[in-house]
């Protein structure tokens, strides 16, 4: 993953259904995290979590029109279903290769969404 000067730290960590991204310094406290889950139902979604601005949750708009029409630019939009606990199954299943405490961090983090 590439860095961006002047930003947090980022690490980019991918299983079979998840994707987590990261921002922390070497060594230092965790700065914010995304976890990017689809729980079956096709339509990806993000929780996200920084220090300085808290909780958000999305759902991927991925961009695709209906016919005859360009694909756009995949953003973010407000979801409010969080599935909490089925999500931190799915995290704890597919995080074993995380450093153990940064598992738990973000695990404790998901809990008090």
């Amino acid at each position: 993953m590439r860095q961006i000067s002047g930003e947090t730290h980022r690490r980019w960590f991918s299983s079979e259904g998840l994707d987590l991204i990261v921002w922390q310094e070497p060594g230092g406290p965790l700065a914010g995290f995304q976890l990017c889950y689809t729980l079956g139902s096709g339509e990806e979604r993000a929780l996200t979590w920084t220090l300085r601005d808290g909780y958000s949750h999305e759902r991927l708009d991925d961009g695709e029109g209906g016919v005859m029409s360009f694909k756009m630019t995949p953003i973010l939009l407000p979801d409010g279903v969080f599935e909490k606990d089925r999500v931190i199954s799915l995290f704890r299943l597919e995080s074993t290769s995380l450093e153990p405490g940064l598992s738990s961090e973000i695990i404790r983090r998901l809990q008090e969404y």
